[in-house]
């Protein structure tokens, strides 16, 4: 298994972003047949199952307009 680095993930690494603040809200998702060639590619296959810190329900950030 070889681990892939996207080019998101690469930019803010090398803009001094810590990969702590980088990964904030990260999910891991698994997929069933084999690994794309590279990180940005599209995944492949069945999504199995998503896994998050809060262990519950995705839901994912939304930012606030109004004034």
């Amino acid at each position: 298994m070889a681990f892939h680095i996207s080019t998101a993930l690469r930019n803010a690494l090398l803009s001094s972003s810590p990969l702590l603040h980088a990964m904030s809200n990260a999910v891991l998702k698994i997929y069933t047949g084999s690994a794309p060639s590279s990180a940005d590619a599209a995944p492949t296959g069945t999504l199995l199952c998503t896994y998050s810190a809060s262990s519950g329900t995705l839901t994912r950030e939304v930012l606030s307009t109004g004034s």
